[in-house]
């Protein structure tokens, strides 16, 4: 293969060899029996290497990026989703394409080809990308208290941004962190109400929620699940 030679010996009518010279792209192997009782063979396959390509899950909403990852490799690759090709250049051994119009589940296939250049061959390989449903926002109010003082934790999980959150009557617009919010309470003053809205994300549908517990343990983005079930 490329020129290099290797000798292997049958082991139960077997020979294995492994090759680390191959290219991107169709690679031709040529091999020769030199014989014994049997008559000499000589024969030779091919095999295609193709490209390292990525195509992660995404929440429905989220742009669907499919990368290609081509080495040192020129040129073009042609990606198609849905009947339509698009032809993008090779910069810096990477070409992406966005997938659009794709559907939820796991059948999003893109098709993805490479023309070849002086020193790599051309291949063609598909990928599958899965484009999973949003989630319905939880938000988890709880009064805590921190250093002898309450405190209202508001905790949504995978939440990004800001939330909304009206206590006591008064207004606030709080950013999670984390997926949680930290607000102090004056000394001496009891909570009655606790409104949040959350506008969503790309992983979730918007959310409100008007309840609260008071609670022996911090509630966060991590652990909500077991605190938030404490009597």
């Amino acid at each position: 293969i490329y020129g290099e030679t290797f000798t292997k010996t049958l082991e139960n009518g077997t020979a294995i060899q492994e090759f680390t010279n191959y290219k991107l792209g169709s690679n031709s192997v040529s091999f020769k029996y030199l014989g014994d009782n049997f008559n000499t063979i000589s024969k030779s396959l091919s095999f295609t290497v193709s490209a390292n390509i990525d195509a992660p899950t995404i929440y429905y909403g989220q742009p669907a990026i499919i990368t290609a990852y081509m080495g040192e490799a020129t040129g073009n690759v042609t990606f198609t989703f849905k009947g339509s090709p698009k032809t993008v250049a090779i910069v810096n051994g990477i070409a992406s394409f966005e997938a659009e119009d794709y559907t939820l589940g796991e059948n999003n296939q893109v098709t993805v080809a490479y023309s070849g250049d002086d020193t790599y061959n051309s291949f063609s390989t598909s990928k599958k990308f899965t484009v999973l449903d949003k989630e319905n926002a939880t938000i988890l109010s709880s009064i805590y208290k921190i250093d002898g003082k309450d405190t209202v934790i508001i905790c949504v999980p995978f939440g990004t941004g800001n939330i909304t959150a009206i206590i006591n009557g008064k207004e606030e617009i709080l950013e999670l962190v984390n997926g949680t919010v930290y607000y102090d309470i004056d000394e001496g003053v009891k909570i009655t109400e606790i409104n949040v809205t959350y506008a969503g994300n790309s992983r979730l549908n918007p959310g409100n929620s008007s309840g609260f517990k008071y609670l022996n343990n911090v509630v966060t983005g991590d652990n909500y699940m077991y605190y938030f079930n404490q009597a």
